[in-house]
């Protein structure tokens, strides 16, 4: 049934089956949304950005071309065969921590790391030291919000409850108090996590969870979210405690 359905259908049924862990016809709908030719910047308009990261691997892997939708537009679709193309480049540099390439690709080609999700696509699926340096490249915003969702790079981390990103991102400036459209912060799913874990001893989507792991990422973010607080609490009290002398006359 789900092969006869329009794709913005099939989108949701892959929402809908990645959150109830129907592993088949979440294996049907992300082929299909791989094969419908859409290209990232666009999945990630009505996908979380880690489904869309799944899609393109999965484009990736299987050799799935990116079609064009829309023939009478012949320069649009180019340019976003080109987008899609510096994307895949990117993602195949970040992979051997080929940063030089990814460097010439943002100077010379004008690749938008924001816009390519190469952030996201890194906290995902490469090491510590390729965030680090992808982030020391300077082109890339922290605290962008992808998809849907508006989640940014930390609170991916905060689900994959990986210490490492999440330090890494602190480190970057990364704002633990960042809300998605739902009103959730990273601290929030960390604590979300953690009370599920305590009281039903398991995790929904995790298959193996490290209870130190869990500790120690509520705690990094836990104290960078109190460092942002105190430190906009002495803001409004410097600014309460401003005295303003009245100007002297003659």
């Amino acid at each position: 049934m789900v092969e006869k359905a329009s794709i913005a259908d099939v989108m949701k049924v892959l929402i809908a089956s990645r959150k109830q862990d129907m592993h088949q016809l979440w294996t049907t709908c992300s082929y299909l949304v791989a094969k419908s030719g859409l290209p990232a910047e666009i999945l990630a308009k009505h996908l979380p950005i880690e489904l869309v990261g799944k899609v393109e691997e999965l484009r990736l892997k299987s050799s799935i071309p990116l079609r064009s939708l829309m023939p009478h537009q012949h320069d649009q679709n180019s340019a976003l065969n080109l987008e899609d193309q510096k994307m895949k480049r990117m993602r195949r540099a970040l992979d051997p921590s080929d940063f030089e390439l990814v460097k010439l690709m943002v100077m010379g080609e004008g690749l938008n790391l924001d816009e390519s999700l190469a952030l996201f696509y890194a906290v995902e699926n490469c090491s510590r030291e390729v965030v680090k340096g992808l982030l020391e490249l300077g082109a890339a915003d922290v605290n962008h919000p992808a998809g849907p969702t508006r989640k940014t790079a930390l609170h991916i981390a905060a689900e994959m409850v990986s210490p490492d990103m999440v330090a890494v991102l602190l480190d970057h400036h990364a704002d633990p108090t960042v809300q998605t459209v739902d009103g959730i912060t990273p601290l929030d799913i960390l604590r979300t996590l953690t009370s599920d874990f305590l009281f039903k001893g398991t995790i929904h989507g995790l298959t193996h969870i490290e209870p130190n792991k869990l500790r120690l990422c509520l705690e990094l973010v836990q104290s960078a979210a109190m460092v942002i607080s105190r430190e906009e609490g002495n803001n409004n009290n410097n600014v309460n405690n401003t005295v303003i002398y009245p100007r002297r006359l003659g």
